[in-house]
């Protein structure tokens, strides 16, 4: 297996024909993260979405989801040398990251650090 190039696993994100994937980032374990952006409700234009998924099998490990009334979307993901993740994602109107954003609050193009 895995030397004929045959699909491993396949994992559907989002649900609409206007969901996007933006980017995909693999750790030293072989979790793989992807971002992007996925239709929104009739309070929101889109979402940005992150999500971990176990490497071996596609199982979700988190998900984390970021919706304000504006447009939102996810950017470029990559692991730095601690295994931290490093993540962009645009913001269309305020959002409570748990901690304070620094620099404009919103809308804003946010980096986020979001450590093992």
């Amino acid at each position: 297996h895995g030397n004929n190039g045959s699909v491993a696993w396949a994992v559907s994100i989002g649900t609409a024909t206007t969901d996007r994937a933006n980017d995909l980032a693999v750790d030293g374990s072989g979790h793989a993260v992807f971002t992007g952006s996925v239709a929104g409700s009739a309070t929101a234009t889109g979402a940005a979405v992150l999500e971990s998924f176990d490497g071996s099998n596609g199982a979700s490990r988190w998900k984390k989801t970021f919706a304000t009334p504006g447009s939102d979307g996810g950017g470029a993901v990559t692991y730095g040398r601690n295994g931290d993740l490093y993540a962009l994602v645009g913001i269309g109107g305020p959002f409570d990251f748990g901690m304070p954003v620094i620099g404009a609050a919103s809308p804003a193009a946010v980096m986020l650090r979001i450590a093992p």
